[in-house]
């Protein structure tokens, strides 16, 4: 049976999106506590920035099309 290169692991797979999820919560977590002064605190948005492009790398090598899917530019700056 042929794989169907068009849909996301994190749609097919328990296991793949549980990582993916466990990726992101940590992504949001970081982001969460900038500036909070707490031993969560990366310290920067530029250090915070620097730790999820590293994380992302791991959802790529899970899913390469989830992948491509979130790393997508914003439309508009904050």
């Amino acid at each position: 049976m042929e794989r169907n290169v068009t849909t996301s692991r994190y749609k097919t797979n328990k296991k793949a999106k549980a990582k993916i999820d466990k990726v992101l919560h940590y992504c949001s977590t970081v982001f969460a506590n900038v500036g909070t002064k707490t031993p969560l605190d990366v310290g920067s948005y530029e250090e915070a920035k620097r730790i999820e492009d590293e994380k992302l790398i791991e959802i790529k090598e899970i899913s390469p099309i989830f992948y491509d899917i979130i790393k997508k530019e914003p439309q508009c700056e904050l």
